[in-house]
């Protein structure tokens, strides 16, 4: 039989669990109401990071940075980077977001693992055309 310690404290977590939805969610629709369409559809898009961070002028940082507050893409894609360089790229980004951005990797076979480009063909497989890209596969695979 549960103690009334337990008890106790599943209903204070819960209390607080319940209480957190509730603002998160008034935050979600302030914040959407606030939003441009431009933001909005800016939100739906996915960009790619390789996160090679030397400074703030660097290339690479100009362009995620640029991604964020011109066209206000919603998340990225490490596509490359050290562990350091990825965190604080990953870091600035979310101060000069707006909203927070949402950081996507494959991690499959380590960090920043790209997917073979003859992936893509498999995985498009046209009608008449999935046989190619199935020889094309094995071929390279060997």
């Amino acid at each position: 039989m549960p103690s009334f310690k337990n008890l106790l404290l599943s209903f204070f977590f819960l209390t607080l669990a319940v209480a957190g939805r509730a603002q998160d969610q008034a935050w979600v629709e302030k914040t959407l109401a606030a939003m441009s369409l431009e933001e909005k559809v800016g939100q739906l898009f996915v960009a790619d990071l390789v996160a090679l961070y030397s400074h703030q002028q660097s290339p690479n940082f100009r362009y995620a940075k640029e991604m964020v507050q011109r066209y206000h893409v919603g998340s990225f894609i490490l596509g490359g980077g050290t562990l350091t360089d990825i965190a604080l790229m990953t870091n600035a980004l979310q101060r000069a977001a707006k909203i927070p951005l949402l950081i996507n990797s494959d991690l499959e076979s380590g960090l920043t693992y790209h997917l073979p480009w003859w992936w893509t063909r498999g995985a498009l497989c046209l009608r008449r055309r999935h046989r190619l890209s199935f020889d094309d596969g094995v071929r390279r695979d060997r």
